[in-house]
């Protein structure tokens, strides 16, 4: 059994064949709508449940899921990309160089989102891209603080 499984614990692909026949119908569904974020996300890990795991293209479906959720607003995307690091953590028992792969797409939803939100949920994962990206946060706030500061202090 693939660690792919419901609510119910139920598996929801018992076999490489579930994984394959996953990969197909999210492939020829792109064909008819190829900007939906979620047929990517799911062509992307069923690439990782193959047997001959295709890994560069698994975080290729991943990096295109991510960037067309862009269209909608930030909390959306952080929602979607936070809900997905959480499935994937619980799906992944089967992936082979599992680490690896959490640290790759860690990396790709920093670089398209790279907000606190999703910097403290892959600080577990790779804490040296997520640091950055939080002291970058911090740094803007103090730079922010200091104009209006020094704009009151001018002003009175």
């Amino acid at each position: 059994m693939l660690g792919l499984t419901n609510e119910m614990d139920q598996p929801l692909l018992n076999e490489v064949d579930g994984a394959r026949l996953l990969l197909g119908g999210c492939r020829r569904t792109l064909e008819s709508f190829p900007s939906h974020p979620g047929l990517y996300l799911l062509s992307g890990f069923s690439r990782l449940l193959l047997p001959n795991q295709e890994i560069e293209q698994a975080l290729n479906d991943f990096r295109s899921g991510f960037q067309n959720i862009q269209d909608l607003p930030i909390s959306g995307q952080e929602e979607i990309i936070v809900q997905f690091l959480r499935n994937f953590e619980q799906w992944s028992e089967s992936i082979q160089n599992f680490e690896k792969v959490q640290m790759d797409i860690a990396e790709i939803v920093l670089y398209e989102l790279p907000t606190r939100t999703i910097a403290h949920a892959v600080y577990h994962i790779n804490p040296f891209h997520a640091e950055r990206i939080l002291l970058n946060a911090i740094l803007r706030n103090v730079e922010n603080f200091n104009q209006q500061f020094l704009r009151r202090t001018r002003n009175a």
